[in-house]
C-alpha cells in the first residue's frame, strides 16, 4: 500500500498534487467556461459531461482507473459525475457510513491486496484551489469509519452545535491540478467560500462498484452521445452481475458475467 493509498483508508482522503498538467486544467476551465451558463458564472453545482472531450478524458485517467480497481473493485462503474463552484455554495456537511440507505459505505478488507471497498468513491479534480483561509470543501476525517449512524447534517446540528468551524473539521488546501479521493462514508460538506476573487472550482466523478447505484443510472443515458470510446460506455452502464440467458425452468453454467471495466 503506498503513501496515497494509506492516506485514504486511514483518514478517508488522499491529495495527490499535481496530478493534472497546467494545459489540461486550462482546457477544463476553457470548457466550462465556453457554455452559455444564465448569469455568466456557472452555478454552485452543474453537469459536465456534455461541455467537452476533456472531461472524458479526466474520468478514464490511468490513476483513477487504478484507484477505482482498489477501492471499488474491477467492475466499477462511473455513477455521476458534476462541477462545483464556490459560488452560491452553502454551510453544510452530508455523506457518512450510514447515509443513503447505507450505500455510502467503507469495508474494510484485508485479504489480498485491497484496502477497503467503499460503496461511493469520489475523484475530485481542483480547477481553481482553496485553503483554510478561503474555505470551501471540509471533512472530519476518519469519519468514514464510524459507528455513529447519524448523517453529515445531523452531526453538524447535533454534535458540532453548528460549529463548522471546529479544529476537528479540516479545510485542505488545494490548488489547480490536484487531485482528491475520498468515500462518500466520510462526513464531508462546505464552510463557504471567503476569499477574494475567482472561487474554488472542482469537477467530481462518483464511482461505485458494478453491481449498485446511487443515482438512478437512466439519468445517465444522455450523455452516452458523447462517448467515443469503449471504455467510456462500460463506465456508463448500469449496474449488473449476471445475464442469464436460460429458460425459467433450468440453470446453466454458460451465464454472461460483468467482465472488468479497464
Amino acid at each position: 500500500m503506498n503513501l496515497e493509498e494509506y492516506s485514504f483508508e486511514t483518514t478517508g482522503v488522499s491529495i495527490i498534487k499535481g496530478a493534472l498538467p497546467p494545459d489540461v486544467v486550462g482546457r477544463a476551465k476553457e470548457a466550462v467556461f465556453r457554455h452559455d451558463w444564465p448569469d455568466g458564472y456557472p452555478p454552485w453545482k452543474f453537469p459536465i459531461l456534455h461541455l467537452g472531450r476533456v472531461f472524458w478524458e479526466l474520468m478514464t485517467r490511468s490513476e483513477v482507473l487504478r484507484l477505482c480497481g482498489k477501492f471499488a473493485g474491477d467492475h466499477f462503474r462511473m455513477d455521476h459525475a458534476f462541477g462545483v463552484s464556490g459560488r452560491g455554495a452553502v454551510r453544510q456537511l452530508h455523506g457518512g457510513p450510514q447515509s443513503s440507505q447505507h450505500s455510502c459505505f467503507y469495508m474494510p478488507i484485508s485479504q489480498g491486496y485491497r484496502a477497503g471497498l467503499c460503496g461511493q468513491l469520489n475523484f475530485g479534480f481542483t480547477l481553481h484551489g482553496q485553503s483554510p483561509q478561503t474555505g470551501g470543501f471540509c471533512y472530519i476525517p476518519g469519519s468514514h469509519k464510524s459507528v455513529d449512524p447519524r448523517a453529515g447534517k445531523e452531526i453538524l446540528d447535533e454534535v458540532y452545535r453548528g460549529q463548522i468551524h471546529h479544529p476537528s473539521i479540516v479545510v485542505p488546501t488545494l490548488e489547480p491540478g490536484d487531485m482528491m479521493l475520498f468515500t462518500e462514508g466520510l462526513v464531508h460538506g462546505d464552510t463557504l467560500w471567503q476569499g477574494d476573487g475567482e472561487p474554488r472550482m472542482q469537477i467530481y466523478y462518483k464511482m461505485t462498484p458494478g453491481w449498485m447505484c446511487w443515482r438512478d443510472p437512466a439519468q445517465n443515458a444522455k450523455y452516452l452521445q458523447y462517448a467515443e470510446t469503449d471504455l467510456e460506455r462500460r463506465m456508463l452502464e448500469p449496474p449488473w452481475t449476471g445475464r442469464y440467458s436460460e429458460d425459467s425452468y433450468s440453470m446453466g453454467f454458460n451465464n454472461e458475467r460483468r467482465n472488468p471495466t479497464a
